[in-house]
């Protein structure tokens, strides 16, 4: 059975990985989400779990993923 702290952990390295497919540093990531440099270090490294909605959709529309993925991994529900 999976944590909360596994899916983050999961979750920030789909960020990261998905940051670097596109090329993209922290800090341009972060201008495009609105929030600062330090909260997408603080999601790549799993710590997510503050994560304001508005700023997730937001994430995964500038990372060019759905919803799912981002969460989960996958198209799963």
């Amino acid at each position: 059975m999976f944590t909360d702290k596994d899916l983050f952990t999961q979750m920030g390295a789909r960020i990261r990985r998905q940051r670097l497919a596109l090329d993209m540093s922290q800090g341009a990531l972060a201008v495009a989400c609105s929030v600062t440099k330090s909260a997408v270090v603080q999601w790549e490294a799993g710590n997510g779990a503050g994560i304001k909605l508005k700023t997730f959709l937001q994430l995964a529309a500038v990372l060019g993923v759905s919803l799912q993925f981002l969460a989960y991994g996958s198209d799963q529900t």
